[in-house]
């Protein structure tokens, strides 16, 4: 099936997207979001009294309304948490090696929608990931950044990914909670009264400092470091955000294997930490600093192989 216009959406714990997209020219017409993420939505269909699938077709369509251009009939795609344990339909992970290539998607048919949901990848039981396989390919399908036959992509973020891609099949990936680790130490635990969190964080000297205590120190000890910090006047919170952000982040990089060149890609603000901690530690890395937009853009466009692709139903994938 070839279509003009589909609709490309990511539909996460808290939150949910969609983007009306054309194909020729390709570009993003418009995009809305939803605060109705997959986890508030599943709790909702529990107490519901109607069928899983009905249900969430049900909120699909309804965010549908939101564009102001009439999208009725066209087809959805959608990554993300949808296909996970509490979406609309559970898929299984994809096994490693896989080829970019290959389409990860199965087919769910609803009453009126006809929307496809993108199964995740899982490298053995070592880690899974959902959602962020369609910004891999699309990130890897951008003729613009050229990249090498075999490199390390690094997403950053709440749940930073490490994908080495070789001859165009991801062969391993590993995830990172340093973007969540940084939220919870820094807002949760004993640390919060001394860590300044409603500051951006830049790469400043206490950032460099905490890189460089990553590749020295216990990290439960450098951690407590922080509070010490505070009470003898050596760092201001501000400066304590900073160091967290180092020392994570340094932590994260410290998983860097050796022989692949190093791609990241992320929004300015965050992509500039990732290769202030590179060029620290001594690492060559390319930087692709990329706006919200033109990520939305990449998945996007993983999305628009899936039209034409083979798929199989919620019943199918579950046997």
């Amino acid at each position: 099936m070839s279509v003009d216009r589909f609709i490309s959406g990511d539909w996460g714990t808290s939150r949910l997207r969609l983007r009306l997209v054309q194909r020729e020219p390709f570009r993003i017409l418009e995009t809305i979001e939803s605060e109705r993420g997959i986890a508030a939505v599943y709790d909702g269909w529990e107490f519901s009294g109607n069928s899983r699938e009905n249900y969430f077709e049900g909120i699909v369509g309804e965010a549908l309304e939101g564009f102001e251009e009439l999208v009725v009939g066209l087809p959805v795609a959608v990554s993300g948490m949808a296909s996970s344990t509490i979406g609309w339909c559970e898929l299984p992970y994809a096994p490693l090696p896989h080829q970019l290539t290959d389409p990860l998607a199965s087919k769910v048919v609803g009453a009126d929608l006809d929307v496809r949901l993108v199964s995740g990848l899982r490298w053995e039981t070592r880690d899974v990931m959902r959602g962020e396989e369609s910004q891999v390919v699309g990130v890897w399908g951008n003729p613009t950044l050229n990249l090498p036959s075999r490199f390390r992509l690094i997403l950053p973020g709440t749940h930073s990914k490490h994908v080495l891609i070789e001859d165009d099949t991801i062969t391993a990936f590993q995830t990172f909670l340093t973007g969540d680790l940084f939220q919870a130490l820094g807002r949760y635990s004993i640390l919060k009264h001394s860590v300044e969190m409603r500051t951006e964080v830049v790469a400043n000297d206490a950032f460099r400092d905490g890189v460089r205590r990553s590749q020295t120190d216990p990290m439960d000890h450098v951690l407590f470091s922080l509070r010490c910090a505070d009470l003898f006047n050596i760092r201001e919170a501000a400066e304590n955000a900073a160091f967290l952000s180092g020392l994570l982040i340094g932590s994260e990089m410290s998983a860097l294997a050796e022989g692949a060149e190093t791609v990241v890609v992320a929004e300015t603000a965050l992509g500039k930490l990732y290769a202030a901690a590179l060029h620290i530690l001594g690492e060559s890395a390319r930087l692709v600093l990329i706006a919200e937009t033109a990520l939305d853009e990449s998945v996007a466009r993983s999305h628009a192989r899936l039209f034409g692709s083979s798929s199989q139903s919620c019943s199918q994938a579950q046997r």
